[in-house]
């Protein structure tokens, strides 16, 4: 089944996306679960890491060896790593750490991706203990013992006393003439000086060689005999030390063999999830979503390793769209030879198992059922060994396919009942589709057989769809056009690959009457099927054009009446900036401090009232309010209303025009129409009483302590305490505080005066007086205000 559907190219492609030999391997191991749960956590898995990969690249897997071999030798006890072999485990061991790392600082983001890397062996102190003790060219580092450092030192000096000796040899003159070269050479890894033959006698020493000439004697003096010896017998402490070591590192990475394999196993598992990801963005694949009721969904699909042949060749395939509806447990597709059918048969095959693997599908869609089997019969299965032919070795898949099938599972034929007689052959087909039908199975067949394409047209759960062929070219179109049965077009693609005229036209003349009315039928409904196709098209491109212009014109409308409204709110406030500009400077010219402060309250209260008479201006002129609220909504006795100028909630008793009577704190009070919201304004009402306010003056509460009943002017300046009482005055009238004490004192007098004439002409003040000597008498003023 894999085979047949190329799963194994899919899974190539899957290794070359992999970043270490261990999720290569997985890679071309990966098979496809049957288990809901399983293809739902893996596809998780795969969107995840590529999120990971679009918002932070790839994870830090370093370039690592396969370490399989190494953990082979590791398990034959006492075999020792060479010193490469060894460096190559650390990186493994390091590279589990990075990942680790990499993956803890974004486990909130990646959770699933955590999980992976969660387990992962911590071998840091195996780690501490290697690192560093070997080079990367593969030398033990002196560090890694004392005695290798004290070999290696005395080594370094044994060679250095030597070339002294050496140099004082050759420069001595009866040796010097008798040179045949200038350097030292090495033989049997001790140091000797080339001689002529003919001055043999000039140095005395221990011959180690003779040219291939003849010409030249390698001979080792005897002042160094000792030395090269003493470098020798050192050269077998170091590599015996070097053993040494090597057994050591050996013993313990043998020692945590277990933890090591859990590690490269674990990376070669975030390498596939990985390697899905990058595949699935190589592709422009998308995640599939499960199915809940058994239906298969594609919108957009292409089959992978076509899409890339035909990318190689500079061509682009044309996308499959398929809908088979969960009660609909049988499909047939017909049409033209080379016209798709297999393609589209092998599609669906394909994408079911890159889903039930945890990889993405080329699709702009995918909805596709969880399958607890797929099978396939497909191409020329003759067997010459087996002595079976096509049709022979056909029927033995089937049966094995009808023996071995749970359902729910996918069965994809191709051109079933062809290879025997026609007439047996179809009726075979219709037996083989309707038994699968019945057992559940969703089965999806190739045909050019007419009784199939009735069969799914009369039977319930079965469905035609048929490749498209194009009438004007007479050519396959490669496009599935579900509903409608697909015309073979044999004699036309015939005609076109240039078989001769004369045998076309005795095919026609013997196809028969029955025949030809049906290829006649099934071309006119394919016409008509493609003529409503492009009309529901065109319909559809209409739709949204009007869409289009739809919003663009609101659009416009909407901008435009924003700059009308903008246009005569700046009017506005340049009008009221110049009279507040002329009222400054007036206010600025009077010496009265109280009545300048006095009149710039009013100002600013008739500045509110001016702006809140040109919102309603600009709402009948717009039909819309300035900042975009709602419009007055249609009030009726006992509805709760805002009265926005106000700032007070109220029960509607009344609507007589433009004019509201509400019952405001057991008060009956006259707004206008315009004033009242009944949506729930962005703060509460406030629960105390307070004055109606004019349409337009809106009031903000601060933060500030209500007034209290009283109000402390002792040890105030006159002034301070005339701005602390006009203030307070306001307070206590909006909190509907009264009467209220103001306490000044005795004193010279002055102070009261002054409190007495704000008083006389205050708006708010109803009537004052002198405090009963037993609340304060004279150094106390009681005020009643006009609530």
């Amino acid at each position: 089944m894999l085979l047949a559907l190329e799963f194994d190219h899919v899974l190539a492609l899957l290794a070359a996306e992999t970043a270490t030999p261990q999720g290569a391997r997985v890679a071309v191991g990966l098979r496809p679960s049957w288990e809901g749960a399983v293809v739902v956590r893996e596809g998780g898995l795969t969107v995840e890491a590529q999120r990971y990969l679009d918002g932070s690249g790839a994870l830090p897997f370093g370039t690592l060896p396969d370490p399989e071999p190494l953990f082979h030798r590791l398990l034959v006890e006492g075999s020792v790593l060479a010193p490469l072999d060894v460096l190559d485990l650390i990186a493994l061991m390091k590279s589990g750490r990075a990942l680790k790392a990499a993956l803890s600082e974004a486990r909130g983001e990646f959770p699933n991706l955590w999980s992976l890397a969660r387990d992962l062996p911590d071998l840091g102190n195996l780690i501490r203990f290697l690192d560093g003790k070997i080079a990367t060219t593969g030398e033990i580092e002196d560090r890694a013992s004392d005695e290798l450092v004290g070999v290696r030192r005395d080594l370094q000096r044994g060679k250095e006393r030597l070339e002294t000796v050496l140099g004082d040899v050759v420069s001595r003159p009866e040796v010097a003439r008798a040179l045949q070269d200038d350097f030292i050479s090495i033989r049997s890894e001790r140091k000797v000086i080339p001689i002529r033959s003919e001055a043999r006698a000039a140095l005395l020493g221990i011959v180690h060689g003779i040219s291939g000439s003849g010409a030249t004697v390698f001979v080792e003096p005897m002042e160094t005999v000792e030395l090269n010896n003493e470098i020798v017998t050192l050269r077998d402490r170091e590599a015996a030390e070097v053993q040494r070591l090597l057994q050591e590192y050996s013993d313990l990475l043998r020692g945590r063999l277990a933890e090591l394999r859990a590690l490269a196993s674990a990376i070669g598992r975030l390498d596939l999830v990985m390697a899905r990801a990058r595949l699935g963005r190589r592709m422009g694949a998308r995640p599939a979503r499960p199915a809940t009721a058994g239906e298969i969904r594609l919108s957009g699909a292409r089959h992978p390793l076509v899409e890339e042949s035909l990318r190689a060749e500079g061509g682009r395939i044309v996308p499959l769209d398929l809908a088979l509806e969960g009660g609909t447990r049988v499909l047939v597709i017909s049409g033209p030879n080379t016209g798709g059918k297999t393609v589209a048969l092998k599609t669906i095959g394909l994408l079911s198992l890159m889903f039930q693997s945890g990889l993405m599908v080329p699709a702009e869609e995918a909805i596709l059922p969880v399958f607890q089997g797929i099978f396939i019969d497909i191409g020329d299965r003759q067997s010459i060994a087996d002595r079976l032919s096509t049709f022979s070795a056909r029927i033995r898949t089937i049966a094995g396919i009808v023996a071995a099938f749970r359902p729910p599972a996918l069965v994809l034929l191709d051109e079933v009942g062809t290879g025997t007689d026609p007439e047996e052959g179809a009726a075979l087909g219709v037996a083989i589709i309707d038994h699968l039908r019945q057992r559940e199975a969703t089965a999806i067949a190739t045909t050019h057989l007419e009784v199939l394409k009735a069969y799914a047209a009369e039977t319930p759960a079965c469905a035609n769809a048929g490749m498209q062929f194009d009438e004007s070219t007479l050519t396959p179109t490669y496009r599935l056009i579900p509903g409608v049965p697909g015309r073979s077009g044999g004699l036309e693609i015939a005609e076109q690959l240039g078989l001769p005229g004369s045998i076309l036209e005795a095919a026609r003349a013997r196809r028969g009457r029955s025949g030809e009315m049906i290829a006649s039928y099934l071309a006119r409904l394919e016409r008509l099927s493609t003529d409503l196709e492009s009309r529901v098209a065109e319909s559809e491109a209409a739709r949204r054009r009007l869409d289009e212009d739809r919003a663009a014109l609101e659009a416009g409308l909407r901008e435009r009446e924003l700059r009308q409204r903008q246009a005569v709110a700046s009017e506005i406030e340049m009008a009221l900036r110049s009279i507040r500009d002329a009222g400054d400077s007036y206010l600025a010219s009077l010496k009265d401090r109280e009545v300048a402060e006095r009149l710039r309250r009013q100002e600013a209260k008739a500045a509110e009232g001016l702006r809140a008479e040109a919102r309603r201006l600009i709402r009948g002129v717009s039909g819309a309010a300035p900042s975009g609220g709602p419009a007055a909504p249609k009030l009726t006795p006992g509805m709760t209303v805002f009265v926005e100028g106000m700032g007070v909630r109220g029960t509607v008793e009344e609507v007589a025009g433009a004019r509201v009577a509400l019952r405001v704190r057991g008060k009956r009070v006259m707004v206008d129409r315009e004033e009242c919201r009944s949506e729930t304004p962005p703060g509460p009402a406030p629960a105390d009483r307070g004055p109606r306010l004019p349409p337009g003056v809106t009031l903000e509460r601060r933060g500030d302590p209500p007034a209290g009943p009283e109000m402390q002017l002792r040890g105030l300046t006159v002034d301070e305490a005339l701005a602390r009482v006009d203030k307070y005055l306001d307070d206590a009238y909006l909190a509907g505080q009264s009467p209220v004490r103001l306490v000044h004192g005795v004193g010279t007098g002055r102070l009261q005066r002054a409190i007495a004439g704000l008083l006389a002409r205050h708006p708010h003040v109803e009537g004052f007086g002198r405090a009963p000597e037993d609340e304060g008498g004279a150094g106390v003023t009681l005020v009643r205000l006009r609530l």
